[in-house]
């Protein structure tokens, strides 16, 4: 039924006790009022790349996993083994469909591309840390001012917003019955959690 997708967040800390780059969002099983069994979305973040290690910020670079990306994906296999996927839907983004082929490699389950799940375009942030987009660009930058300002030269949160809600509302009316492994992005990864807590403002957003 359209409107029996369900999702929860949980996510997984590295041994560090900084949040890993990969995780994965788990649902509870969720049924309507005919007992009919409803979707689910599983929504994982790609594995490791170099520049996620060095705490670049990430937009539309398109690099492969590293090795521990890798292992990662890896893991998210094996896990992802126990929650009898239907298929998965990856980003096209090369770090996005690398972790969704190893998946897949665990799995056996088909893999749909969908460009609607690309990372949000960050412009000159691209490749910066935190730090720097602060010192060059935005004083104070906090979670807020990300979410409401658009990075020079890159995408508005109301367009990741506007492509991120189409695709979940296509598959809420084509896959109502499936279990779905969403392989994505960061900001992607809260679009989505948002579409489902529509009450979370900017400043919670992050």
């Amino acid at each position: 039924m359209i409107n029996n997708l369900s999702l929860r967040l949980s996510r997984e800390l590295s041994k560090k006790g900084r949040e890993s780059d990969s995780f994965i969002w788990k649902p509870e099983n969720h049924y309507n009022s005919n007992k009919r069994k409803s979707g689910v979305l599983y929504i994982a973040r790609y594995g490791e790349t170099d520049d996620n290690r060095l705490g670049l910020l990430m937009g539309r670079k398109d690099i492969e996993l590293n090795k521990n990306g890798i292992k990662q994906a890896h893991i998210l296999g094996k896990k992802a083994k126990k929650l009898k996927i239907d298929f998965i839907i990856s980003s096209p983004m090369i770090r996005a469909k690398q972790t969704a082929e190893i998946v897949k490699s665990h799995i056996h389950k088909p893999t749909k591309l969908d460009h609607r799940l690309i990372e949000r375009d960050i412009g000159v942030y691209e490749g910066l840390t935190r730090q720097e987009v602060e010192e060059k660009f935005q004083k104070g930058f906090n979670g807020e001012m990300a979410y409401n300002k658009t990075p020079p030269g890159g995408e508005s949160a109301q367009k990741v917003k506007e492509r991120v809600f189409s695709l979940i509302e296509d598959i809420k009316r084509k896959y109502p019955n499936k279990r779905i492994l969403i392989i994505t992005h960061s900001f992607v990864s809260k679009m989505i959690n948002k579409y489902f807590h529509p009450q979370i403002s900017a400043d919670e957003f992050f």
